[in-house]
C-alpha cells in the first residue's frame, strides 16, 4: 500500500504523481531520447559516488546495475516488494542512480521501514536533487517531515571497522559517516567486527534526541593468547546450546499443611511456621540470537518448616484449670526431585550484562514427613514429662507441580555465563494426609488412688486426627547459576 505523500517507484525512467501526468509523459519521452543518445547517461553515478569495491570494469558494473534494476521492477510489478528492494539496493551498490535510489526509498516506505526510508530519501535529495521537480521536492519534504516525527538519531563514535545491526537488520558500517536514523522505541543494537567480541545493547530511541552509544569492542583472544580470527565464530557465541548448574536458598512462610494452618493465627513470635532449605539443579537449552531460549531443567529441593503448637488437656470433670498442656515441636520436611521445561529471555543492558526473565514449570516426585516431638507439663509447671507420639514415622509420597517465574541479571564473558536471580516457586498442588496420630505422656500411670486422675502420667491420649501434609505454598529462591555456551 503506497504511503500518502510518498513518491512512486519508477519503471526504467521515472514518473511524477497523477497530478503531473502530462509532465510525466513529456519527461519520460525526453529521458528515453537522452538514454538512447547518451548510451545510458541517466545511470551515471553522482560525483560523490562510493569508490569501486570490485574488480568489475565501469561498463560491466553499469550493465549489472541496470540488470538488477530491471529485475527489481519485474518483482515490484508482481507485488514482491521485499525481493524488489533487495535488487534495487544491490543495483545501487554497483552504481548509485536516481532510479534505483528512488525505487529503494519507495519500497522501504511501503514496507514500513520508515527510518531506512528516511535515510534513502535524504540520499535521493543529496545526490539527485537536480532530477527532482518542484512537485517531487514538495512531496518529499512533506513525507520526510511525517517520518521524521517517528524517528530519532543514534551516534556511534567508534572508529573501528565493523558492521552495525539494528533489530537484526544491517544498517551500515563503522565508522559511520552520519548518525543513524532509527524508529522511536526500544531497539536492539549489535556491532560486529572481525577479531573482536560482538557488542550488544538496548537503546531507547526518542524523537528529537541525539543518542550516543560508545560501542567498545574488546579483542577476542584464544586460550593461548592469540587473537581469534573469524567474526562469524564470535557471532555464534551469542547463540547456541548452553548448560548451567544452579543452586540457592529456599524460604517462605509455610508449606500450607494442616498443622501449620492450625497455629498461624495464634502462634507467638519465634514459634510460628517458617520454611527454609536449599535447591540445586542443572539446566540445558538453546539460546537464539533474539535473546529467547528454550530450556529443560532438573533439580532437587529440600525444605523444612519448623513451628510449635500447644494442646490443652481438660480436667476430668471439665471444671477448673486444664489437667495438662502438650507442647509440640514440628519439623515438617519436604524433599522433591523435579523435571521440567521453561522459556527465558535475555535483554542486553550494557557492557556484558543482560537482564534475565524466565518462566519454568516442573513436575516433582516428593516425600514429606513430620518429625514431631514434644513434652507435657502441668499448668503450674510442677510436673513435666516427655510425649510419646504414635504415627510420627509416616513418610508420604506425592507428585506436586511447580510453577516458577524468575528475574535476574546475567554476565556473559566469552563462553562463561554467570547469573544472579530471584525466583518465586509456587505449588498449586494439595498433598496427601497424615493418618491418625495420637499423643500421650511417656510415663507410667500409678493406677487408681488418691488424685490419680490429676497426675500428669495419667493424662489421657490426644488424637491429632488426619492432617494435610502440605497444601499450596509459595517459596522465594535467590539463586546463583554458572554455565557455558558450546
Amino acid at each position: 500500500m503506497r504511503r500518502p505523500g510518498g513518491l512512486r517507484s519508477v519503471r526504467g525512467t521515472w514518473v511524477h504523481t497523477v497530478a503531473g501526468a502530462r509532465v510525466a509523459v513529456l519527461t519520460g519521452l525526453m529521458a528515453l531520447v537522452v538514454l538512447v543518445s547518451a548510451g545510458g547517461g541517466a545511470w551515471a553515478a553522482p560525483p560523490e559516488a562510493a569508490p569501486q569495491t570490485s574488480a568489475l570494469s565501469p561498463a560491466r558494473r553499469l550493465d549489472e546495475a541496470k540488470t538488477l534494476f530491471r529485475r527489481g521492477n519485474v518483482l515490484l510489478e508482481a507485488g514482491d516488494e521485499e525481493g524488489a528492494l533487495d535488487h534495487f539496493l544491490r543495483s545501487r551498490e554497483l552504481v548509485p542512480s536516481y532510479q534505483n535510489t528512488r525505487n529503494a526509498a519507495s519500497c522501504l516506505d511501503k514496507l514500513g521501514r520508515f527510518d531506512e526510508a528516511l535515510e534513502m530519501y535524504e540520499a535521493l535529495i543529496a545526490g539527485f536533487r537536480d532530477q527532482l521537480s518542484e512537485t517531487d521536492r514538495a512531496q518529499l519534504a512533506a513525507r520526510m517531515a511525517d517520518i521524521s516525527r517517528r524517528t530519532g538519531r543514534l551516534v556511534i563514535p567508534s572508529k573501528i571497522d565493523g558492521e552495525v545491526f539494528v533489530d537484526g537488520r544491517p544498517r551500515g558500517r563503522l565508522p559511520l559517516e552520519r548518525p543513524l536514523r532509527l524508529l522511536t522505541g526500544w531497539r536492539r543494537l549489535r556491532v560486529i567486527s572481525e577479531g573482536h567480541l560482538p557488542y550488544e545493547t538496548i537503546v531507547d530511541v526518542r524523537h528529537g534526541i541525539d543518542m550516543s552509544v560508545e560501542a567498545r569492542l574488546e579483542r577476542r583472544r584464544s586460550s593461548l593468547g592469540f587473537t581469534a580470527s573469524p567474526a562469524g565464530a564470535m557471532d555464534a557465541l551469542s547463540r547456541g546450546w548452553f548448560l548451567e548448574a544452579y543452586g540457592g536458598y529456599a524460604g517462605g512462610g509455610s508449606l500450607g499443611s494442616g498443622a501449620e494452618s492450625a497455629v498461624e493465627t495464634v502462634c507467638a513470635s519465634g514459634t510460628c511456621p517458617g520454611v527454609s532449605g536449599a535447591v540445586v539443579g542443572v539446566r540445558a537449552g538453546y539460546l537464539m540470537r533474539s535473546g529467547l531460549a528454550f530450556e529443560l531443567h532438573s533439580g532437587y529441593l529440600t525444605v523444612a518448616s519448623t513451628f510449635q503448637r500447644s494442646l490443652e488437656i481438660p480436667s476430668p470433670d471439665g471444671l477448673g484449670a486444664a489437667l495438662a498442656v502438650y507442647d509440640l515441636d514440628h519439623l515438617l520436611l519436604l524433599r522433591a526431585s523435579y523435571l521440567g521445561a521453561g522459556v527465558s529471555y535475555r535483554m542486553p543492558i550494557g557492557w556484558k550484562l543482560s537482564g534475565l526473565g524466565r518462566l519454568s514449570v516442573a513436575l516433582a516426585s516428593a516425600q514429606v514427613a513430620d518429625g514431631v516431638t514434644g513434652a507435657a507439663y502441668t499448668p503450674d509447671g510442677a510436673e513435666q514429662a516427655p510425649l510419646a507420639i504414635q504415627g510420627r514415622d509416616q513418610v508420604l509420597r506425592a507428585t506436586p507441580a511447580f510453577v516458577e517465574p524468575e528475574i535476574g541479571v546475567e554476565l556473559a564473558w566469552w563462553r562463561l555465563r554467570v547469573s544472579l536471580s530471584m525466583s518465586m516457586l509456587f505449588s498449586p498442588s494439595v498433598g496427601p494426609v497424615f493418618g491418625d496420630r495420637a499423643i500421650g505422656v511417656d510415663a507410667v500411670c500409678p493406677g487408681p488412688g488418691v488424685e490419680y486422675a490429676e497426675r500428669l502420667a495419667c493424662a489421657p491420649n490426644k488424637a491429632l486426627g488426619e492432617e494435610q501434609a502440605f497444601g499450596s505454598f509459595l517459596l522465594w529462591l535467590p539463586k546463583l547459576a554458572v554455565g557455558s555456551t558450546f
